[in-house]
């Protein structure tokens, strides 16, 4: 049988927003958490989408994050 994975596409990873994903599970204290939730509703995003803006943020402060990293 062949695979049934794409060519250049990692397992695991999935199309989202076209581009591909990797799952990230992370503990974090309760009032990060807290802190996370409430950016993520003030802004009316999910909090894995404000994490990964702030990620980006972060890491690439270069590339300033003007929209959100799914769009």
């Amino acid at each position: 049988m062949g695979s049934k994975h794409k060519p250049g596409h990692r397992t695991g990873a999935k199309p989202k927003y076209g581009k591909p994903t990797e799952m990230l599970a992370v503990r974090v204290p309760a009032d990060l958490h807290d802190a996370l939730k409430t950016t993520a509703a003030r802004h009316g995003k999910p909090k894995s989408e404000m994490a990964v803006d702030i990620l980006t943020a972060a890491l690439d402060p270069a590339d300033e994050v003007t929209q959100s990293a799914f769009e």
